[in-house]
């Protein structure tokens, strides 16, 4: 079965990448893309799926086509944050709310 291409990250926006691949994820987790429980893929698929290899990522984000798994991986911790997810080590990150509450910011 093909893998079905993902929401691109604008390298243009005004908004960052790691907000841009934040906001993708959540919109996956309400759509029903991922369930409470899932998986979701490793920061290195999340990094490469996103990705618009035709304009190619600025060098300065990663290799063209690429997200930097450190964006990857900022994105993550930041829902982390917020309550969507959570990271266990060796096993990757997976969705633990639909719907978390707003945490107010420190």
């Amino acid at each position: 079965m093909p893998q079905r291409r993902r929401p691109q990250i604008d390298p243009l926006s005004e908004i960052t990448l790691t907000q841009q691949l934040a906001n993708i994820i959540v919109s996956e987790i309400k759509s029903g893309t991922y369930s409470v429980g899932d998986q979701l893929p490793s920061e290195g698929d999340l990094s490469y799926d996103h990705g618009d290899p035709a304009r190619g990522i600025p060098p300065r984000h990663g290799m063209y086509g690429d997200l930097s798994r450190v964006t990857a991986r900022r994105s993550l911790l930041q829902l982390e944050k917020q309550g969507w997810v959570r990271g266990l080590p060796g096993r990757g990150w997976f969705v633990v709310n639909d719907n978390p509450e707003p945490k107010p910011e420190v």
